[in-house]
């Protein structure tokens, strides 16, 4: 049986100190740990999460080889397509502002961002053709090279 290490399901075989992230695990410890009353202070409580998601983190690290983990860092470096690793850095060590949620944007109508594309604006030629298909349609947004594949073995 191959078991990927870095699956977040997985388990010990003594079963302790699991991170279950489809939900179902009532008995985890983290969940236990974040599941006190209401009267605790929202300050306990994140330090409480903080920590149970820190102790998880150092444990899976602890189970990943050198090799893994090197492979580990490689995915997650140069990765994001904004931000260069200075960048990202320094908002490790700084911080960043995190819009708060169900917040409405207000759309202001400037002349210079009308500007900047003044061609054609709506859906294609060939996506009009697709549209009339929902078979069309699957195909032509699905990866060409599956569909090749798809196309090869059937």
């Amino acid at each position: 049986d191959y078991a990927d290490i870095l699956d977040p399901n997985f388990v010990e075989p003594d079963g302790e100190n699991s991170l279950d992230t489809d939900g179902e695990g009532d008995d985890d410890p983290a969940e236990a740990a974040v599941s006190e009353s209401d009267d605790t202070s929202s300050d306990t409580s994140d330090l409480c999460k903080t920590d149970c998601l820190q102790r998880e983190l150092s444990r899976m690290t602890e189970l990943l080889s050198n090799k893994e983990l090197e492979r580990l860092h490689m995915n997650i470096q140069e990765s994001f397509e904004v931000y260069n690793d200075d960048q990202l850095d320094e908002m490790k060590r700084t911080g960043w502002e995190v819009l708060p949620d169900n917040v409405v944007a207000e759309v202001t109508n400037e002349s210079a961002v009308d500007k900047l594309y003044d061609g054609y604006c709506g859906p294609s030629r060939d996506i009009m053709a697709a549209a009339k298909s929902p078979l069309k349609l699957f195909y032509y947004f699905m990866p060409k090279t599956f569909w090749r594949k798809v196309a090869a073995q059937t």
